[in-house]
């Protein structure tokens, strides 16, 4: 009889182990307290530079009154900091002013402390100081200044990557053609010394655009930058770049808010070849799940960001944004 309690009491024991354990390990999924309705573990979280070398971390909880975030911390391929930091639960954002984008990424997890339960987390990964750090292209050795719009970080320069040139007539719908404006030579020692290129970089068909920015970077859709920017009636103010060095007068209106600096590198078509130098920034874009081109052009006597429709065999500019 007593060995039955015994097994009786050992069993309970392992059943009550195997209840509490969950509490104590951070596997709580789908974290809804049953009786509230409260979801209670953070939904998403985001990283943005702060400066060189500090990251701010944002995340959202739907619910505002939980115990404490805790978060977690890596660098590069090595183990969890666990419980790096604890933030008070009134609190979404925490600041990392120990960081070293040049030569590290890092990794962050946040989960919730509500009561005895610990939420599931939520992970970012972040190795770009986006609006301090360059963009390097490493297939050509090319140096890019970036900078952050919202959620986006883009380049803050047309881009230069040029593996081949042809002259203004050879156009074409499906293989790649790349341009530099005025140059109809075939040398691209010669191409990549032109003032032209220095300033305004490299014209593309849609086939050499949707595959021309570096790994890790891609083909904007530039709804989000548009709408950032006032919308579309008046988006080229903020984006143009300011005064007249690049751009022809009036240049109306441009006060490169964001330091986006959009510059008039013209374009390639099929009726003058190249055209609008220093008058139009005609920029190639992405659309869609399917990655469908969409064109925008900005011009020195308007305000407005237009779709321009252009079809691709068209040269036009590329700025690329990180993925």
């Amino acid at each position: 009889m007593k060995n039955i309690r015994l097994r009786i009491l050992a069993n309970c024991s392992v059943i009550l182990l195997v209840l509490i354990t969950p509490a104590c390990k951070r596997e709580w999924v789908n974290p809804l307290d049953e009786e509230s309705g409260i979801e209670w573990a953070p939904l998403s979280i985001g990283a943005s530079a702060l400066s060189s070398d500090s990251v701010v971390l944002s995340w959202y909880c739907p619910y505002s009154f939980v115990d404490s975030f805790i978060l977690d911390k890596k660098i590069n391929d090595g183990n969890w900091i666990e419980k790096y930091s604890s933030v008070s639960g009134q609190n979404s954002h925490f600041i990392d002013d120990s960081i070293d984008t040049k030569h590290n990424v890092y990794s962050y997890r946040v989960y919730a402390h509500f009561g005895d339960k610990v939420s599931e987390s939520v992970s970012v990964k972040y190795s770009f100081a986006c609006g301090f750090d360059s963009l390097i292209d490493v297939r050509d050795g090319n140096k890019y200044a970036t900078i952050q719009v919202g959620y986006q970080c883009w380049m803050k320069e047309n881009l230069k990557y040029l593996p081949e040139i042809f002259p203004p007539d050879s156009l074409s719908v499906n293989e790649n053609r790349y341009y530099v404006y005025g140059y109809a030579g075939n040398q691209i020692s010669e191409a990549v010394n032109a003032e032209n290129y220095q300033a305004y970089g490299v014209l593309y068909n849609w086939p050499a655009a949707s595959n021309a920015c570096p790994e890790g970077w891609q083909i904007p859709d530039w709804e989000y930058l548009i709408s950032k920017s006032g919308g579309f009636c008046c988006a080229g103010r903020e984006l143009k770049e300011k005064d007249t060095v690049h751009w022809n007068s009036p240049n109306i209106g441009a006060t490169d808010k964001f330091g986006f600096k959009a510059l008039p590198g013209g374009y390639v078509d099929d009726s003058s070849g190249f055209a609008n130098l220093r008058n139009a920034a005609c920029f190639w874009g992405r659309s869609g799940q399917f990655y469908s081109n969409q064109s925008y052009s900005m011009f020195y006597d308007k305000i407005s960001v237009d779709e321009l429709n252009a079809s691709k065999y068209f040269g036009l500019s590329v700025r690329c944004v990180k993925e």
